[in-house]
This record gives structure tokens, sequence and C-alpha cells, in this order.
């Protein structure tokens, strides 16, 4: 069995494969008439922003890069609404799987990883955001028992479901 391990990404040597992964979920999310992550060049900057502020990270099985997520332990956008829990968080963003895993049911094992994360950071719950027409994405986080705290608007207005979930001691 390989061994799965989390790897801080490097903005100068990862961008370029993570922009090829974005922009493949892009089309996809796009195929899907799913209005997430159309907006390219705010994408863009948004990962960079991500990555020089070493808050992304890849999910490797064996040597295989097999998905990625932003991760911070502050949201200025999560902490203007009243709707979560009053544990110290993580905020999970920019989740994406590699296409060529595309399909094998990983994205779990994402979730499995970033929330040891969370928990080895001494926080306490996992705090994370999609699209409302974003089914599949829906699906996964009711899957992993994230609880449905209400609707936010991000930063360009655009609105989002807001989810989150406790950490086990």
């Amino acid at each position: 069995m390989k061994k799965w391990t989390i790897h801080p990404a490097v903005y100068k040597s990862d961008f370029e494969r993570l922009k090829t992964w974005f922009l493949q979920a892009r089309e996809d999310l796009n195929r899907e008439e799913i209005d997430q992550w159309q907006d390219w060049p705010a994408l863009e900057a948004s990962l960079k922003t991500l990555l020089i502020a070493e808050e992304g990270y890849f999910v490797y099985r064996g040597n295989e890069p097999i998905g990625f997520y932003g991760l911070s332990f502050y949201d200025q956008v999560y902490e203007k609404y009243r709707i979560w829990s009053n544990e110290s968080y993580g905020a999970v963003h920019r989740l994406v799987m590699n296409p060529l895993v595309k399909g094998e049911g990983l994205s779990r094992q994402l979730f499995t990883q970033f929330e040891r994360q969370i928990k080895q950071g001494g926080r306490k719950s996992v705090r994370i955001d999609t699209h409302s027409d974003n089914q599949r994405m829906r699906h996964i986080l009711k899957q992993e028992e994230y609880r449905y705290c209400g609707k936010i608007c991000l930063l360009d207005g655009s609105e989002r479901l807001a989810y989150e979930k406790g950490i086990k001691e």
C-alpha cells in the first residue's frame, strides 16, 4: 500500500502544474454549468497569493500528486459571520484533484489529510465553502459529515454555502 503524505506547494516550481489542474477543473465546472472558478484572472491571482503565502499543499500517494488544497488558520470572510462554532479552525480553499486520478474516489483522502493537518495545528474545526450548484462537492461534504452553516458572501460579492466539521480528539 502506498503511503499518503502532504507536501507544501512551492510557487516557482508548482504553479504551472496547478494551473493545468485548475484550468481542467474550471472546464469541468463550466461543462456542468457551475459558475465557480470561471473568472480565470481572479482564480489565478488568488492561487498565486495562496502559494506565495505558503498556504498551499499537495497530497501525494507514494510519489504521485493526487490533489491540492489551500489551508489557512484565519479567513477574513469567515470572520464576518456568526454562523460557525466558536472553535479555533482551519479554512480549506481551492480543493482540486489531479485530472489523471479524477473519478477514482480519492477526494476522501484529501479530506483525511487536511483534517489531520488542521488537528496537528491545534485547531478544533474545519471550515469550507462551495458554490450552491456544485452538487459533487456538496455530496462529499455530506458524506464527510460536514454541517451546513448557512450562506456567506465572498469579497467579490458571490454567494457560497458554508460548512464546518468539528475535529475529533
